[in-house]
C-alpha cells in the first residue's frame, strides 16, 4: 500500500519582529490592501508583535509632544507629581505600589483612562459608578491632570484620541484578515465602550550594585488586553519577545519613525490560539555595562 513520507521531516521557524506599512488598507489598490492584510496576518501568527511603518499614519508631531509633555512631567519635584497620585489614574511614584509585572523600585508611572467620557451618558449603568464595582473600578474616578508643563493635557488627550483611531483601524485590519462574518468592523464594533488606558512609564538609571547581570525592569509577561500600542522616546531598549517554539529571547528592532504593536490575550483567546500573545520583557545592564 503506498505509504506518505513527508518531504521535510521538521522545519525550523525563523521569528521576527516585522516592520509593515498599513497606509494601503484603505486605498484604492485591491492588491496593495489585500499584502497588507496578509502581513499583519502572518505576523500575529507567528510573533504577536509588529512595527508599524510612519507611525501608522500618526503625526511625528503629535507622538513628539506627548513623549516631551511625560518627560516634562517627570522631570519635575516629586511633591508636584504627588499632587495627582492615584493608584487608577494618575501619578504613581517609584515604590509606589506593588505590581507583579513591574518591580516598584525600578519605575514610576503616569496614567488616564478614557478622555471623551463628558460626552458619554453617565445615567447608562455600563458607565454609572453606583450601579456595578466594575464600573466603579473603570468609570468611579476622573482622569488627574497635573498644572505643568504646560500643554500636558492638551498633548495627551490629542495623543489617545489618535491611539483610539489607529486602534480601530488595527481592529478593522484584523477583522478582515481573519475573515470575520461581521466585515471589516466586526472588532471595532464590539470595543466601542472600551476601557483602554494611556501610560507613561519612565525607568530610573541603575546604580550598578548588580554588577553586569541583567536586570528585568520588566518581569516575563503577556498582556490582558486585545492590542497595546507602544512608542518609546529612545527606541525599544532592552525589550525582549519570546514567541512559541522560539529557544531564546528575540530583541525588538529600533527602528525609526514606527509604533510597536503587540497582541494581547483577549485576541489570543477570541482567536482559539491561531494568534499569539506572545511573553515579553524588558532587561537593562547597569549604564556602561551595555
Amino acid at each position: 500500500r503506498p505509504v506518505f513520507t513527508p518531504a521535510v521531516a521538521e522545519m525550523a521557524v525563523s521569528f521576527e519582529v516585522p516592520t509593515i506599512d498599513i497606509s494601503a488598507f484603505d486605498g484604492d489598490d485591491p492588491v496593495a490592501s489585500a499584502a497588507v492584510v496578509d502581513a499583519v496576518r502572518a505576523a500575529c501568527e507567528n510573533v504577536g508583535f509588529f512595527l508599524l511603518a510612519d507611525r501608522g499614519g500618526v503625526s511625528e508631531d503629535l507622538v513628539r509632544d506627548a513623549l516631551a509633555a511625560s518627560r516634562g512631567f517627570f522631570e519635575l519635584p516629586l511633591d508636584e507629581k504627588m499632587r495627582v497620585a492615584s493608584l487608577k489614574k494618575g501619578y504613581i511614584p517609584v515604590d509606589g505600589c506593588d505590581n507583579a509585572v513591574r518591580p516598584t523600585s525600578l519605575h514610576e508611572k503616569f496614567s488616564c483612562s478614557r478622555v471623551d467620557l463628558a460626552t458619554v451618558d453617565r445615567s447608562d449603568p455600563y458607565y454609572d459608578p453606583s450601579a456595578s464595582p466594575q464600573a466603579e473600578l473603570y468609570f468611579g474616578e476622573d482622569n488627574r491632570w497635573p498644572g505643568a508643563p504646560d500643554g500636558f493635557r492638551g498633548a495627551w488627550e490629542r495623543y489617545y484620541v489618535a491611539m483610539e483611531s489607529l486602534t480601530r483601524r488595527l481592529l478593522r485590519i484584523f477583522a478582515r484578515a481573519l475573515r470575520a462574518k461581521g466585515g471589516d468592523d466586526f472588532f471595532a464594533d464590539r470595543c466601542r465602550r472600551h476601557v483602554s488606558n494611556l501610560v507613561a512609564l519612565r525607568y530610573p538609571p541603575l546604580d550598578g550594585s548588580g554588577g553586569a547581570a541583567i536586570e528585568e525592569r520588566v518581569r516575563a509577561h503577556t498582556d490582558p488586553t486585545d492590542v497595546t500600542i507602544l512608542a518609546f522616546e529612545r527606541g525599544p531598549q532592552g525589550l525582549q519577545v519570546l514567541p512559541d517554539g522560539a529557544d531564546d529571547w528575540l530583541d525588538v528592532p529600533d527602528v525609526q519613525s514606527t509604533l510597536l504593536v503587540n497582541l494581547g490575550d483577549v485576541l489570543r483567546f477570541w482567536t482559539n490560539d491561531a494568534w499569539r500573545s506572545t511573553r515579553h520583557r524588558v532587561t537593562a545592564r547597569p549604564r556602561g555595562t551595555r
